[in-house]
């Protein structure tokens, strides 16, 4: 599980036993209680919410689970924040698990593209026409590396618009050109959300998308959306969900053999909530 997207240590440390024993039989609150010297019974109580945990065991249960450093500061920040009862302490550890818990969520900690293979002022290039980012990923195509004019009649541009956009990533040392066939030096790059042109870029990506759906609609096309109320704690629950998938979607995009370029796209905000 993501423990980010839980704000109950209790309830993070029972949802994680029940997992794992799942998984183990032989896992359990006995097997915790002999590696952390803390009584069965006690660790009981803990994760039905009827005792806590002293920084110390928390510590220990914590290394039994194999959790990385930044889950067990995760965890140390939410049980000082559960035992608290100054409101300013309150509002500063709230402030610090919110950023824990933001950077924890975010795609860039949950995929293998990152944006460092470039230079920043190459990603700003790169993403500043969203063609770009299309013609690339065509690119790795093997017939499209074979005669790259190929690529402008199926993606409605004209020779002149390719060319320009090819010559722009040869340029940027994403791809290269051998003897008229084009590799694909660079085979992913992720765009921060922290980049000044990530919201240029996804704005014209939209309107990029709208029109290739309005225009040449097809049957096996497929499109979703839902507006629905819930609670911010069930928001990310959502979110980390869908971070999970998106791994196991990157994993079988690069056990593929290339041979469409696909666009998928995941939208979640709020219309309501206020801004923190």
């Amino acid at each position: 599980m993501n423990i980010f997207a839980e704000s109950n240590y209790r309830k993070i440390l029972r949802d994680v036993v029940e997992e794992r024993k799942s998984i183990d039989g032989k896992f359990n609150f006995q097997s915790i209680g002999e590696f952390t010297r803390i009584s069965k019974t006690y660790i009981s109580k803990v994760t039905t919410e009827k005792a806590h945990f002293n920084c110390d065991q928390l510590c220990a249960v914590c290394e039994y689970l194999g959790f990385t450093e930044i889950q067990l500061r995760y965890m140390m920040l939410l049980l000082e924040l559960e035992r608290c009862t100054q409101k300013r302490w309150k509002d500063i550890l709230t402030r610090d698990i919110n950023v824990i818990r933001d950077k924890a969520l975010d795609s860039t900690e949950h995929i293998k593209a990152k944006a460092d293979q470039v230079s920043e002022q190459s990603l700003r290039d790169y993403y500043i026409d969203p063609m770009n980012q299309i013609v690339h990923i065509c690119l790795s195509i093997p017939r499209y590396q074979r005669e790259p004019q190929r690529l402008a009649a199926d993606l409605r541009l004209s020779p002149s618009e390719l060319r320009l956009i090819v010559e722009r990533l040869e340029a940027l040392n994403i791809v290269e050109n051998t003897n008229g066939k084009i590799r694909t030096v660079v085979k992913s790059i992720h765009l921060p959300k922290s980049s000044p042109v990530y919201r240029p870029w996804r704005n014209q990506l939209k309107l990029l998308c709208m029109d290739r759906l309005n225009r040449d609609a097809r049957t096996d096309d497929y499109s979703f959306s839902v507006t629905f109320s819930a609670t911010p704690k069930a928001r990310d629950k959502i979110k980390a969900d869908f971070l999970d998938l998106l791994k196991q979607i990157e994993n079988t995009v690069q056990k593929s053999d290339q041979q469409e370029t696909y666009q998928m796209s995941f939208e979640l905000f709020s219309w309501t909530e206020k801004k923190s």
